[in-house]
């Protein structure tokens, strides 16, 4: 151990500290003292309390020279010692006791002269004296009309002369002001005692500004200012009211003390008062108060010390009356010792702050001393404000019941408004009736229109002398008596948090005179309010403080040189496993007693650079625990040398870094993880089939070693029964297993999986044979598998789970948050590569569809024959869309029957061998589109009531109908059916509907064409007789002629072989042989030239 200077700290401490009869002094816990002089052996109770707590604290008791002090403590950890700073308490209490004294003086010796006084004129002056005291009380009993017959030229006859002078004026004044005066007498004595109670407020700039804005706003005075001394003794504008006041600040205005002025004579301690400053020979005009017409200078002064004055001005002549000078001369004494006490205050912490610079090792305690004595000084005003109450309920209680009291009045009541701002809640109420409110938590609408919200919404004092009569009114039941209200804000610091109603029985209760007096009460009780609230919440910020050390989230120890405990902070206790035990463990064990064996060697092996003075930083240690459990911390260590250099302490601070361990480990994990997610993603864009994206996903999976093994499960729905199948698997190569193959169904009703499997949610199951979640029918099923801990996630598509993949333990066993959130994302990946590879190929199915469509499309624009086309479109859309079985059936023309026209497979051949049709009615499913003309599906045939089975199409399980409608009129209908239940998607329909409408327009257009070849046939035949006739009475004509017959025929005609090459012909059986407009007849030589050859061409035209 190092030795320790003392002489240095000595000196620290015997510097003086500008207060009278302060002492400071250590004391050790071995009850030495230092810095006094002391044989005394009993310790006072504030140094026992210290060394009990050993931390700081405060209170009155008596030192070691059992003389009663005024003291402050606090245990400085770093030397083990406590310091203390104490004040006699006479010295505390002198300015009291000084004024106590002088008090005293007085009164005695203005008793003895009095007495003298009596004695000597007592037998002059006792019969004139005895006629006085009669009328006196003839007086005070209520006669207003005596008089003093006394006829005598001195003292005696002036005094009667004057009482007779004085009755008159009674009986003349006392009718209209007796009433009033009483109850301006009432009103000034509570506000005096209110005043004498009103706590200091420290800051001199913020006291000076609210005294002289209180005393012109309460006195309604032109203008009041106040002027301190500064240190050239000059009297400068400190305060102003209103933006002139403001300006005066701002520019510094002055006058030079004793000068010509009132300001400047009033500096010098004499009070000067000019009601009309233009007989004032000293009065200065000032620039920025032109209106002045009276003005009255107070000397702010204490103890023969004129420190300042306080400048009221007025804008009437004979504006100050004796009341209201001496009413201000109260304000301007109260004034100074506000001033001085801030002054010292503004010393103390000067000198606070310079204590801090030289001491910066107790920087913490000086600071918590001066903390205390301002909190200590507005608690005593607090208290005297208050008879000592500090609870703001007890106070604002006290209050309202003195006010009531005071003043006789009905009621009184203080609101506060609570944190929303809504509401007005009633905290104190005198009487029962007050009692009751309480009781029934009443409280008033801020917005409402009550006098006190409005009160408090204005912030202004609002009179209702005829509560009846008044626009704002609340009829309070508990207050039926109430006839005139008044309504008083509650501010503080610019902030309305209340208010206070008092009302009376009596109308015209209230005056102008009772705002000022009781909102200056008003004001008085809100400033006491907001200091016991701040004192409340200084408290509580002090505990939380006092806190801090023992709760910080870092351990912090202090070590000797040879690694023995010196001090340590519950969190470190903690950490350690010895919370609550610091007693045990401080200068009795060493800190390498924590350690296991290897962090001991490290940490002995660095006490030697440490010694040499070396930072040790982000040191790895591991502590055991008393349960064997290990903590793994950082340790940063700070050597702390003497004034010789020697080794004295070792601060040290460790962070707990099991946590951070713990993720590393999981971070790696994660890695690896996400390395093999990455690679299953890209794996999966690569396959094409479902069972390779089964079996990459198991091959993920197995990473995580699953001693059972994994199964993929896929829901599917047969004869409306769920089935969960068993599409992939693989068992643990590691031990053998029950025997079961992929392709395995179970129902989902036998297994009462609806709440679980199901459900969406990933299930997890520790010991599945003893898991409540799970039916008997499952857990049977699981123990024939082996499976005793399982995590089964959902496979989702389209928002919705379609299967789940199990992952399982032989042995009963709990999962890691990190294995279960794996399998999840693999699952989660599985879910995205099967909705991709069904969103692909529903992608090609659908343009398979379309390009089925376009093929329908091109198939009606170039077959107009149907029994080519429809067998032709229902095959295709068969093939295409996979269904089972596809038709078409065309109405008949008297709207009965839908006649079967094609049919796709072996059932399709039969049926319209058969020659079926279905009746035009709601009792089947194709009549009922015909007859709605609407598209009607079916996605369960078997819950369909008008649905009629077909022997031939025993598979069907879900059909839809699609009416063709040509021009509004059904036509026939397109009817697919399929073996699986709800096929049939928006987009599918959509199809189907486009390739229906096609198809309809075709069969509108093969019958016109049909219809169109009948009539050609039949012109052709009639065109064909005409020309025959023609050509047979041209012959008969042309008689020397040899007959040549032209044979016309439906597909071809027979021309002679010396045709005129020069006509043109066409020879298909719908176009016009000639193109000339008339019939023409043609010779011509045959080959011997001897014989001649005819023919007649007549245009034929179709329409």
């Amino acid at each position: 151990m190092g030795k320790v200077q003392l002489q240095p700290l000595q000196q620290i401490l015997q510097q003086p500290s500008g207060l009278q009869g302060v002492e400071t002094y250590l004391v050790t816990p071995d009850n030495h003292f230092f810095n006094v002089d002391t044989n005394s052996t009993q310790l006072p109770s504030g140094i026992q309390t210290g060394l009990e707590l050993k931390g700081f604290g405060h209170g009155t008791y008596h030192n070691y020279e059992d003389e009663a002090v005024v003291g402050a403590f606090r245990w400085i950890d770093n030397l083990d010692v406590l310091l203390l700073t104490e004040q006699r308490q006479y010295e505390a209490l002198k300015n009291i006791q000084q004024i106590t004294h002088s008090y005293t003086i007085v009164v005695i010796l203005t008793g003895a002269i009095a007495i003298l006084i009596a004695f000597f004129l007592a037998n002059r002056i006792i019969i004139p004296i005895n006629k006085l005291t009669q009328v006196a009380t003839a007086i005070a009993s209520g006669d207003r009309y005596p008089t003093i017959n006394i006829q005598r030229t001195d003292e005696i006859g002036t005094l009667a002369r004057a009482f007779n002078h004085m009755t008159n004026q009674l009986r003349d004044l006392i009718n209209t002001l007796e009433n009033r005066v009483a109850r301006r007498t009432q009103l000034l004595e509570t506000s005096a005692e209110v005043g004498r109670h009103i706590s200091d407020i420290l800051d001199l700039e913020e006291l000076l500004v609210q005294v002289v804005n209180l005393v012109k706003e309460r006195f309604n005075y032109y203008h009041v200012q106040v002027f301190l001394i500064d240190d050239e003794r000059n009297l400068v504008v400190c305060a102003g009211a209103g933006p002139i006041g403001q300006k005066m600040v701002a520019q510094r205005y002055r006058l030079k003390l004793g000068g010509k002025s009132l300001v400047g004579q009033a500096g010098l301690g004499e009070l000067q008062l000019a009601n009309d400053v233009s007989q004032s020979p000293i009065w200065l005009s000032n620039e920025f108060l032109p209106e002045t017409k009276a003005e009255l200078v107070l000397p702010l002064q204490r103890g023969g010390e004129t420190i300042g004055v306080l400048d009221v001005q007025s804008d009437h002549i004979n504006a100050f009356s004796d009341n209201e000078v001496t009413m201000l001369q109260s304000i301007a004494d109260q004034l100074t010792i506000a001033v001085r006490n801030a002054r010292l205050f503004q010393e103390s912490e000067t000198a606070r702050r310079n204590t801090e610079t030289l001491l910066r090792d107790l920087q913490n305690a000086s600071q918590d001393l001066a903390y205390r004595s301002v909190q200590l000084h507005t608690a005593a005003q607090v208290s005297k404000a208050t008879n000592t109450f500090l609870d703001s309920q007890e106070l604002i209680q006290q209050v309202v019941e003195l006010i009531k009291k005071q003043f006789n009045y009905y009621y009184v009541g203080l609101f506060l408004v609570d944190t929303a701002k809504k509401w007005a809640v009633l905290k104190a109420g005198t009487g029962e009736a007050g009692q009751e409110q309480i009781n029934d938590i009443h409280r008033l609408d801020l917005s409402g229109s009550s006098m006190v919200s409005w009160c408090i919404r204005h912030g202004q004092a609002r009179i209702a002398n005829d509560v009846a009569q008044d626009d704002i009114r609340y009829v309070n039941e508990y207050l039926p008596g109430t006839q005139a209200e008044i309504a008083l804000p509650l501010i503080a610091r610019g902030e309305i948090f209340g208010a206070i109603s008092i009302q009376s029985t009596d109308k015209n209760a209230f005056s102008d005179e009772d705002i000022d007096i009781l909102q200056t009460m008003a004001d008085h009780i809100a400033t006491a309010l907001q200091n016991a609230q701040l004192y409340s919440e200084a408290q509580a910020s002090r505990a939380r403080f006092y806190d801090l050390y023992n709760k910080a989230p870092a351990g912090y120890h202090t070590l000797s040189g040879d690694g023995t405990l010196l001090e340590i902070n519950d969190t470190e206790l903690k950490m350690l496993g010895y919370e609550g035990q610091k007693e045990a463990l401080i200068n009795q064990r060493k800190i390498t007693d924590f350690m296991d064996v290897k962090s001991k060697s490290l940490f002995r092996s660095i006490l030697p650079q440490i010694a040499k003075g070396e930072h040790i930083q982000n040191l790895e240690l591991v502590y055991v625990r008393p349960d064997e459990s290990l903590l793994t911390v950082l340790m940063t260590a700070t050597p702390i040398f003497d004034q010789q250099g020697h080794l004295k302490e070792i601060y040290a601070s460790v962070q707990d870094i099991t946590q951070l361990k713990e993720i590393e480990v999981a971070r790696e994990a994660l890695l690896t993880e996400a390395n093999i997610l990455n690679s299953l993603g890209h794996q999966l864009l690569t396959l094409e089939s479902t069972e390779a994206i089964y079996m990459a996903c198991i091959d993920a999976i197995k990473t995580a070693k699953p001693t059972r093994g994994i199964a993929i499960f896929m829901y599917k729905f047969v004869q409306g029964q769920m089935m969960i199948e068993l599409v992939a698997l693989w068992n643990n190569p590691d031990h053998g297993w029950p025997p079961i193959s992929v392709g395995t169904s179970f129902s989902a009703a036998e297994l009462e999986l609806e709440s679980l499997f199901l459900s969406g949610n990933t299930i997890v199951s520790a010991d599945s044979t003893a898991d409540d979640r799970f039916p008997e029918a499952l857990q049977q099923l699981l123990d024939f598998l082996q499976m005793k801990s399982l995590v089964g996630t959902p496979i989702w598509y389209g928002g919705k789970a379609v299967g789940f993949i199990l992952i399982g333990n032989h042995i009963t066993s709990a999962f890691r948050d990190e294995a279960i959130r794996f399998f999840e994302r693999v699952a989660q990946q599985m879910s995205v590569s099967l909705e991709n590879k069904s969103l692909l190929e529903e992608a090609q199915q659908r343009a398979n569809q379309l390009e089925a469509a376009a093929e329908v499309a091109k198939s009606t624009t170039i077959e107009v024959d149907l029994s080519v086309l429809l067998p032709q479109t229902v095959e295709l859309i068969r093939e295409v869309f996979g269904y089972y079985h596809v038709s078409i059936f065309l109405v008949d023309d008297y709207q009965q029957c839908a006649i079967l026209k094609a049919a796709t497979g072996e059932a399709g051949k039969k049926l319209l061998a058969e020659k079926f049709k279905v009746s035009i009615d709601k009792q089947s499913i194709i009549g009922t589109a015909v007859i709605q003309r609407q598209v009607k599906i079916t996605f369960d045939v078997h819950q369909e009531n008008i649905y009629s089975s077909h022997p031939l199409l025993p598979e069907t399980n879900s059909e839809v109908v699609l009416p063709l409608i040509v021009r509004d009129n059904v036509i026939g209908v397109l009817d697919v059916q399929n073996t699986r239940e709800k096929p049939f998607n928006e987009k599918d329909v959509l199809v189907l509907q486009t390739i229906a409408d096609q198809l309809a327009n075709a069969i509108y257009v093969a019958h016109l064409f049909e219809n169109e070849r009948a009539a050609t046939r039949k012109i052709q035949e009639l065109h064909k007789r005409y020309l025959q006739e023609k050509w047979d009475a041209y012959l008969q004509h042309e008689g020397n002629l040899e007959q040549t017959p032209i044979i016309i025929e439906n597909s071809e005609r027979v021309l002679p072989p010396d045709w005129p090459a020069q006509i043109p012909m066409d020879i298909r059986e719908t176009k016009v042989i000639t193109n000339d407009e008339q019939t023409n007849a043609y010779l011509s030589n045959d080959a011997n030239g001897d014989t001649y050859h005819s023919i007649l061409a007549s245009p034929l035209t179709l329409r």
